[in-house]
């Protein structure tokens, strides 16, 4: 899903930089990261090899990313682009490589921003810094939805574990606890009688 996120926002922003722009360079950036998403994604096809699929999917990200900030040298707020590696690094490798990653990154653009400051064009609204905005506000929402709608997934997937036996694929005794708990609070508000009964199986 990220690819494909990656595919469709490289194609239209590199064909908004081409036809409304003029920025053929930047646009020639945003191309090279939609092939080489593509060619992530058959490398992921062919392999299943998810841990090099996403350093090389990060790998792809930086590379659009320093490319633009560099050929823009900054103007635009195309810094702000940089908000959108945290939560992809974290997301794809995990705490500890998404950290070193996010860490290198953000100690790059402070590099980025003290060798450049006196050459930053001053802050003003064009029609590309407002664009440059909503696009990453946009890609940081799809992030975390995709991102929230996961991680709510996995939850569901282990707490449905968590009551199920591996070897039989009934109910285990937690679950039963959970039902014979939630059954004897029904009855004693009901005022109805409860029975039980139990077969050991052999």
């Amino acid at each position: 899903i990220v690819l494909v996120v990656l595919f469709i926002f490289s194609c239209a922003i590199g064909s908004l930089n081409v036809f409304v722009f003029n920025a053929y360079q930047i646009a020639t950036f945003n191309f090279i990261s939609a092939v080489a998403s593509v060619l992530i994604w058959f490398y992921l096809r062919s392999t299943s090899n998810l841990r090099v699929a996403s350093w090389l999917l990060i790998a792809a990200v930086l590379f659009n990313l320093s490319a633009f900030i560099g050929s823009s040298k900054g103007a635009a707020y195309s810094i702000i682009w940089v908000t959108v590696l945290p939560p992809l690094a974290f997301f794809l490798l995990g705490r500890r490589a998404g950290s070193w990653v996010t860490g290198i990154a953000f100690l790059g653009t402070v590099a980025f921003l003290v060798f450049y400051l006196r050459t930053l064009p001053e802050v003003n609204f064009t029609a590309g810094a407002i664009l440059n905005i909503a696009e990453v506000m946009l890609v940081l929402w799809l992030i975390f939805r995709f991102y929230e709608g996961s991680r709510s997934e996995a939850y569901a997937e282990l707490e449905r574990l968590s009551v199920i036996d591996k070897l039989t694929g009934v109910y285990n005794r937690s679950k039963l606890d959970q039902l014979l708990e939630g059954h004897t609070q029904l009855a004693a508000r009901a005022g109805m009688p409860l029975c039980v009964i139990l077969f050991d199986i052999d």
